[in-house]
């Protein structure tokens, strides 16, 4: 049986692996292919990893408060925001 989790955020970096032992004698290749099945995710990408670091070095920093709600920036707002960053001379590691 399958472990189950209490949260979402535990699938985080738990992305199965596949030996494809068969391929590889199909081909006649020696050693091992492994494939990642990133889409398995909880969001269905190899980017959870580095979000939810984010997310955590947010809340470590207090940007964000854990428990409330947030969401990203309107796509409109991006750029916007960039270029604010870029006049402060604000970096991703400053306050």
């Amino acid at each position: 049986m399958a472990e189950v989790l209490n949260s979402v955020v535990d699938a985080i970096g738990g992305t199965p692996l596949v030996r494809l032992d068969r391929l590889t004698a199909q081909a006649g290749v020696k050693g091992g292919i492994i494939a990642k099945l990133e889409y398995l995710n909880p969001g269905f990408s190899k980017k959870d990893r580095a979000a939810l670091g984010i997310i955590d070095e947010a809340e470590r920093s207090g940007a964000i408060k854990p428990g409330k709600r947030w969401s990203s920036l309107p796509p409109e707002t991006w750029a916007r925001a960039s270029r604010s960053s870029v006049r402060s001379g604000a970096t991703p590691s400053s306050p």
